[in-house]
Formats: structure tokens, sequence, C-alpha cells
């Protein structure tokens, strides 16, 4: 008659997608996911039935000052369990109370936080050019108008032209340039031509250019993600995060010497029970978990699966690299070895890299960076938010227009300029503008000799001698 099969005691806790535990009503737990697939590889080569035992404190195991363990490494060390399913992060430490088989899987510590979305930014009509790019743009703009207005007077002192210069034309035809208007005033010599010839081109170049990328920033907006790195996270401090209680991961932050993992430890808002029980919270941005990669990645599935989007993210950079993870047994068990060949069978044919990827088949689309995001069906028309910068300098530029008009409405008052005499004044500079207009240069110079006596009189406010004086040449020329 055939031997009794052994019953191996197993210390379990629930780690989804590894360890899926489920209760029936005889309170017997029965184990699945990835290692209860192993384990039950395992009973049925080396001929054992188990014993699935759930741990008290629901950790994985840290040692504590008198030399005892929590969690499944204490209860292989208080002798309560045979093996224990984990899976486990190898570590010289653990190694002194337990052994482990050969690895399981090598996976990664990552951070998964809720997926940042497309966001336009109010500045963005700033963002398109650096701040001294900006100030460079400013810089010349108010260089130009100087030097162009400097060169100007010159020319027309060297070339005896008897007209005052104007500065603000200068001024006007260089802002004009830049916004791509046209100015009916143009300077008369050459050395100033070859100065706006030259400024338009730049001016060009500058318009061409803030163009080109306000419609890309407009058409395909930057993603900013807060959180892709440790160092990001500890640095933020929107989102907080959590741990799983009784890891290495803890008490490797706990006595590290990097400040980034002394401030991860210590920035630490509270635990959770597994990555999978804090998925919900994650998706609502309550706050970020550091967990293990597998686990990241079958919650990214399961959110695809059942939303049809992408509502999380797992940052690009590990916390812990190329962790080895194990099953752990006691100290010089008889099953160790003939676990390891077991382990070593499932991994050479094949079957543990399938069973392991096929709890996250559909999280490739959610692994992708947010830019990615946007579908054919995600490119809609820009809202509100995509144009609020230019509408606030809209109102901005009526706002500047309004406290101009009041300023000269004011100054006017406090002058008491004549209206009727200013509009009688203009029509008979415009009779002297039309009568020497097409003449040769000794008209042109009389009129500006005009110019100069009406504009002493009407400043004088004298603007009863001025329109008599500009009644008193329309009437010369015109004869």
């Amino acid at each position: 008659m055939a031997s009794e099969r052994p019953i191996l005691r197993v210390g379990v806790r629930q780690t989804t997608p590894w360890t899926i535990l489920t209760e029936d009503e005889n309170k017997r737990i029965s184990v699945g996911g990835l290692m209860g697939d192993i384990v039950q590889a395992m009973s049925d080569t080396l001929q054992f039935d188990y014993m699935a035992l759930m741990v008290p404190d629901n950790e994985f195991g840290i040692p504590l000052k008198n030399g005892s363990w929590t969690g499944m490494i204490g209860m292989i060390q208080r002798g309560e369990a045979d093996f224990a399913l984990g899976p486990f992060g190898t570590s010289y430490e653990r190694e002194t109370v337990i052994d482990f088989t050969i690895p399981v899987i090598h996976s990664n510590l990552a951070i998964l936080s809720i997926r940042p979305k497309v966001q336009y930014d109010i500045e963005g009509i700033l963002k398109t050019f650096s701040l001294e790019v900006w100030l460079g743009i400013l810089f010349s703009v108010v260089t130009v108008s100087i030097v162009l207005g400097l060169v100007e007077m010159t020319e027309k002192m060297m070339f005896n032209y008897m007209c005052k210069t104007d500065p603000f034309q200068s001024i006007m035809l260089s802002v004009k340039a830049i916004t791509q208007e046209g100015s009916p005033w143009l300077p008369e010599r050459d050395a100033s031509r070859i100065l706006v010839a030259f400024w338009l081109v730049a001016s060009l170049i500058f318009v061409s250019s803030f163009s080109g990328i306000l419609t890309a920033m407009l058409t395909v907006p930057k993603v900013t993600i807060p959180i892709d790195s440790l160092k990001d996270m500890v640095s933020q401090s929107k989102i907080p995060w959590r741990m799983i209680p009784g890891t290495f991961l803890i008490k490797y932050f706990q006595e590290s010497d990097n400040k980034v993992h002394q401030k991860a430890y210590k920035g630490i808002s509270g635990t959770i029970p597994s990555a999978w029980a804090a998925r919900e919270d994650v998706m609502e941005g309550k706050y970020a978990i550091i967990a293990e990669e597998t686990g990241i990645k079958t919650i990214i599935a399961w959110d695809f699966s059942t939303s049809g989007r992408c509502h999380l993210y797992q940052a690009r950079e590990y916390v812990y690299s190329n962790n080895l993870y194990s099953i752990a047994f006691q100290t010089n068990s008889s099953y160790l070895e003939r676990a390891n060949r077991v382990i070593r069978g499932l991994m050479e044919s094949g079957i543990l890299y399938y069973w392991h990827s096929s709890y996250f088949a559909n999280a490739t689309q959610c692994l992708r960076p947010p830019a990615a995001d946007r579908s054919a069906e995600d490119i809609t028309a820009l809202n509100i938010k995509a144009f609020g910068s230019s509408f606030i300098l809209m109102a901005g530029g009526h706002f500047l227009a309004l406290v101009t008009f009041v300023v000269e409405k004011v100054k006017q008052i406090l002058q008491g300029f004549p209206n009727e005499l200013e509009r009688e004044g203009r029509e008979e500079w415009q009779g002297i503008v039309w009568i020497t207009e097409g003449r040769g240069k000794e008209e042109k110079i009389v009129r500006e000799d005009c110019i100069t006596l009406c504009h002493y009189y009407f400043t004088g406010k004298r603007f009863d001698i001025g329109i008599k004086l500009l009644k008193l040449i329309v009437s010369t020329y015109s004869g």
C-alpha cells in the first residue's frame, strides 16, 4: 500500500498576482496566482500535500532588535511553517535565518502613480522662448530704435535737411517690424535703409520661430510628469507615497546613507496591504506607491482591460533594479534541492515565463509615455485654456489702451487745446502738403521751415497766429 503523502505547512499572504488567496466555507485557504502554480507543480512532482497558513501580521519579514523576525520569515524561523511562498527579495540578512531557492524571477521595484494628463499652460505664449531670448528681443527693439533715430538725424545734418527729426518714427518702425506690420515711413538715405532691411529680416525670423513653436505647443502640448524617479517623488509635495510594510526595501531606505533614500523613508505617509489593494486609491491620485514591477504591470493591465483607457503611470526610473525573488525554506530543508529542480525545469521549458507574462498581457498600451495617449478620438477643438494667455494678453492691451486714452483726455483738458482751431490748422497743413507735393527741393525745404515755425506758435498756445501763418503759406504757394 502506498505511503501517505506528507503535508507541508506553507506561509502565505495576499500578493496579487503572485499569490492570490481564496478561503472556502471550511476556512481552508487555496492558493492561486503565479506562486500557486509553482507550489502546485512542486506538490505534483515531489509528492506532497500542503496547507496554506495566513501570516498573522501580513508582512514578508523584517528583523527585530531581539533577533527574531516578523512576517512569513518569522513563521519559518519559529518552525510554524516549512516554507513560505512570498516571493521574497533575497538579501544576506534574510539568508542568515532561512534558505532561498534559486530565483523564481528577476524583477524591479518601481513607482506607480496617477497618470499625468495633457494640460494646456496658461503661460504657454511666454514659454515659446526662454527668458534670455525675450530679453534679447526687447533689447534689440530698443537698440534698433535708438540707433536708427541717431543715424537718421545724423544723415539729415550731413545732407543739409532742415526738417525736424521725429524720434517716434524710428520707434514705431522697429515695433511694427517685429509685429509684421507695414510702415508708411522709411528713411531717406542708404545707411538707415540698410539698418532697417537687416532688422526686417531678423524680425521675420523671430516671428516665424514664435509662430511655429506656438503652433506645436497648441497642437501637441507637453505632458508634465511629476514623478518619474525616486528623486522626483521626494522632491514634490503634491502626491504622498506609501509602501508595503515588512519589506526589505523599507529597511534598506532606513539604513541607507543616501539622502534621497533617507527622505523617501522619512516621508512615507502610510502603509498598504498590497499594491493590488491600493490600486483604486492610486488611480484617484490619493498617493503613489513603491511596489514590485510585476504587481504594478498587473494593475495597469487590469485598468486597461476594464476601462479601455490608461489611468496609471509607472515611473521610468526604477527604485531598485534586478532584484532576485525566491521561495523561502527552513534552513537545511530536505525539500530545498528538489524544489530547485522543479523551478529550474519550469524556467527551462518556458512555462514559468508564460505564466508570469500572462498576468499583464494588456499592460503594453499603458506603459508608453503619457504624451502618446492622444489618439484620433482625443484630437478635438482647442479649449479656452489653450488660448488663456492670448486672452490675458489682449485684456492687458485693452487696459493699457484705456489708461492711455484717459491720460490723453486729462492732458487735453489741462492744456485747453481748442478742437476747432486744431481742426482748422490740420486742414491748412494738408493744403501745404498738397501744394508742395511733387515739386522741387526748394519747396520741400520751405515746407520743413514752415513745420518748425508753426510748431513754435502752436507750442506757445498762439493757435491764431499759427493758423494765419498756415493760410498765408497756402495762399502764397497756390498762387
